[in-house]
């Protein structure tokens, strides 16, 4: 990949929504805050799953958006890959719509995409309580599979399979680092990466479909990165309904896919 720092003309913004109504217009608004410190262009498209509460009717109300509406729930990875089709930027940022930005959040993030000359960047994503999300992971292992992403985690002695996955082992991190993949909830992917790998893995209906796509990118030589300077607030899971914020039947099918995608039977 090329080693000489680029400048990006133009940036899209794609978020995905699905009954948001309670974060949608924090998220827009602190969006748009940020994006006024971006010395870039900027678009911001927004997906709708078929919400049945007033997301899009809040969406309406702000300027300069464009709101795709789809007639049934699409999923995460089709409704990202159907803002990507409408979007004219060099560079696209994936974002959930249950987010708050910080003022320079997203000037950071490019400002590392293009010193660093990497093809997908992430910040890190904090809960609001103040304690970090898992913003950035290794690449899952069979191991992984059987021991962190299962119930089976509960009986791993140091839950060792889980903080290798989420790079616990490394403490904190002070400086742009290059990881196996970032989160999709707040990703910064360089256009050169859809044209050369393609776009998100549709048979991925929600999960783990962010994980695949930076994998994807590594084994074409695009560099994933961290940016721990760029940062925002992550309510997370506020699309599903459970005390545990996970859709289990999507998990349950995105495991199974991602075992079988890259393990085989």
């Amino acid at each position: 990949m090329s080693t000489s720092v680029e400048i990006h003309k133009k940036l899209s913004v794609i978020i995905v929504t699905y009954n948001n109504e309670k974060h949608i217009a924090s998220c827009i608004s602190t969006l748009k805050d940020s994006l006024q410190s971006l010395d870039m262009r900027n678009e911001i498209i927004i997906v709708d799953n078929s919400s049945s509460d007033n997301t899009t009717k809040i969406i309406r109300k702000g300027r300069g958006i464009q709101l795709l509406i789809s007639k049934k729930n699409l999923g995460f990875a089709k409704g990202v890959n159907l803002g990507i089709k409408r979007a004219k930027g060099n560079l696209f940022l994936i974002l959930n719509p249950d987010t708050k930005l910080h003022e320079d959040s997203i000037p950071k993030l490019v400002q590392c995409l293009e010193s660093s000359c990497s093809g997908i960047v992430g910040g890190l994503s904090y809960k609001r309580d103040g304690s970090l999300h898992g913003s950035f992971v290794r690449k899952p292992t069979l191991a992984t599979i059987l021991f962190d992403y299962s119930n089976l985690r509960k009986i791993t002695p140091g839950d060792i399979f889980h903080k290798r996955h989420y790079y616990k082992d490394l403490g904190p991190l002070k400086d742009t680092t290059e990881v196996d993949a970032v989160s999709g909830a707040y990703m910064l992917i360089d256009r050169k990466v859809i044209d050369n790998i393609g776009t998100l893995d549709e048979n991925f209906f929600m999960y783990l479909e962010d994980i695949d796509f930076c994998i994807r990118a590594s084994k074409q030589g695009f560099k994933v990165m961290v940016c721990p300077e760029s940062k925002i607030v992550h309510v997370g899971g506020a699309s599903s309904k459970n005390k545990d914020r996970i859709n289990h039947y999507a998990w349950d099918q995105s495991r199974r896919y991602y075992a079988k995608k890259h393990f085989g039977r």
